[in-house]
């Protein structure tokens, strides 16, 4: 999700744009826009938020979402994997905002084998700051499901992510073709986020010790760079 995010960041060719809120991942700008949950999303309690704050946040992106939805384009783009966690009144409320704008709202989602999966979630679980080793369960159904039911199963597409089935290998040159968009008609940004095994190691560790890294927008920040240096090494 990351190379095709990165890549069609600030795509606009008149017809088609990528939604441009705060960050080219739309997952947490829609959580602040949409979420219903009584507890802060760990990712904000991170930053030292509190409700009113988040509050204030998602007041003033969906001032922007409409802004951009607003746009004469024909098709828009929008681009999260944590929208999927979403609760399904915080999807009816998304769905109702942009059926506001378009007749026809589309769902692709790139599904992940349950191995894969798990190795993604638990790195992102450690990246994040937690102390537990617990592997994630898949949870298909609860992810999926409600996009069935609130947007309509014709309107839901699911693709297996494996990059031996697509065009040079690409998720990103696969997107492009599934969306209708020529395949030169963005630069591919490929990116590998994820940790090395002794890297994923070494931040257990570190997160198990309980040394703050969190709590503020500044120890955040400490905190990326260091995941940015593990990653480098």
């Amino acid at each position: 999700a990351t190379s095709i995010q990165r890549s069609l960041a600030s795509f606009d060719d008149g017809n088609c744009r990528y939604v441009r809120l705060d960050r080219p991942n739309h997952s947490l700008s829609f959580h602040a826009m949409f979420s219903q949950a009584n507890r802060i999303p760990r990712v904000y309690e991170n930053r030292g938020w509190d409700k009113a704050s988040l509050s204030d946040y998602g007041r003033r992106l969906r001032k922007r979402l409409d802004e951009e939805l607003s746009k004469p384009r024909s098709r828009m783009i929008i681009s999260g994997e944590g929208i999927t966690r979403l609760t399904y009144h915080a999807l009816e409320d998304m769905k109702d905002c942009l059926s506001a704008h378009f007749g026809q709202i589309r769902v692709l989602t790139y599904i992940r084998e349950p191995v894969g999966l798990a190795s993604s979630t638990f790195q992102q679980q450690v990246k994040g700051g937690s102390p537990v080793i617990k592997i994630p369960l898949p949870r298909y159904r609860s992810s999926f499901k409600k996009f069935q039911d609130i947007f309509g199963r014709g309107q839901v597409q699911f693709v297996k992510f494996d990059p031996k089935t697509f065009p040079k290998g690409s998720v990103v040159q696969d997107f492009w073709q599934r969306v209708g968009l020529p395949g030169d008609s963005a630069e591919e940004a490929r990116q590998n986020t994820s940790l090395s095994m002794a890297a994923t190691k070494l931040l257990c560790l570190f997160n198990r010790e309980g040394v703050k890294s969190t709590g503020s927008g500044a120890l955040v920040r400490q905190r990326t760079e260091m995941i940015r240096v593990l990653r480098a090494a």
